[in-house]
């Protein structure tokens, strides 16, 4: 057994199940633009958006993280504020959903 924190690939890969899933992961990088959001910041939606941004070299760009439309498990609130200094050092963007139309 293994946890699977990321929807695209397992903590630990076992099987070829739980590697990364690259037809998921291509129907994504077919988007212009990539809204991120959901629960937890600290965890699953970290762990899905490094997956996908380690994944899509040149195509960083296109992931906009909605701030506002997440929040990190309680205790972990230091792990999902490095999670958005990642995205933006990957050139991702870090933006609320009230703002985001703008930013496209």
């Amino acid at each position: 057994l293994t946890e699977m924190y990321s929807a695209l690939k397992a903590e630990v890969e076992l099987t070829k199940a739980t590697q990364l899933n690259h037809t998921v992961l291509d129907s994504i990088r077919e988007s212009d633009h990539i809204l991120v959001c959901g629960q937890a910041l600290s965890h699953c939606v970290s762990s899905t958006t490094i997956d996908m941004i380690d994944n899509m070299s040149g195509e960083e760009h296109k992931v906009m993280l909605l701030e506002d439309c997440a929040s990190s498990v309680g205790g972990f609130e230091s792990v999902g504020e490095e999670f958005k200094k990642y995205v933006k050092e990957k050139g991702g963007k870090v933006c609320v959903s009230t703002t985001v139309l703008d930013e496209l």
